[in-house]
């Protein structure tokens, strides 16, 4: 019994540490997502600044719908992930963060 008790919380730590994608560190966030109905479509993501949007980097999409986005950003900023014009959602990302999105391509807004 005593050696169930010290085996097990050593059995959990190696099963959650590899659960997930990739993971940030402490200059960086990562965006890991997963959307379904998407066909190899391209994934945008874009920094809302004060005065306009800049992009920052695009994903297409693999075959089991993932992708993923490693940034460095400089503060915490407003990000908008999209598909097209009228298909995204708005995150507010800072430095440090690992952010599992699931959803589904054809309306992110409703399904993130």
């Amino acid at each position: 019994m005593k050696r169930i008790i010290l085996i097990l919380p050593l059995i959990l730590v190696i099963l959650f540490s590899g659960c997930g994608g990739h993971k940030a560190d402490e200059n960086s966030f990562i965006l890991n997502g997963k959307l379904s109905n998407a066909k190899r479509d391209s994934v945008y993501l874009k920094e809302l600044t004060l005065y306009s949007m800049k992009s920052i980097d695009s994903a297409v999409v693999n075959e089991e719908g993932e992708f993923f986005f490693k940034v460095k950003p400089k503060e915490l900023a407003f990000y908008i992930v999209k598909i097209k014009k009228d298909n995204f959602i708005t995150l507010l990302i800072d430095k440090g963060e690992t952010i599992d999105l699931t959803a589904d391509a054809r309306q992110l807004a409703r399904t993130y």
